[in-house]
């Protein structure tokens, strides 16, 4: 079973900033995984929209119609 899943995952934060783009995740249930990464590369942002700390717009975050 996932523990965590997400698809597309993106945040911009204006045109020029891009935090995340595009990420696509599938940890499992009892499954350690980490980020590496260098400053600036999204790492914090990625965790803070995964927690619903931080909010992407529906269309930035695979939720398409």
């Amino acid at each position: 079973m996932k523990a965590i899943r997400a698809e597309g995952l993106s945040k911009i934060f204006d045109p020029q900033i891009r935090a995340v783009s595009e990420l696509t995740l599938e940890v499992e249930r009892g499954e350690t995984f980490c980020f590496f990464g260098p400053n600036g590369a999204g790492k914090t942002t990625t965790l803070r929209l995964l927690n619903g700390i931080q909010w992407c717009e529906l269309v930035a975050c695979g939720k398409k119609e």
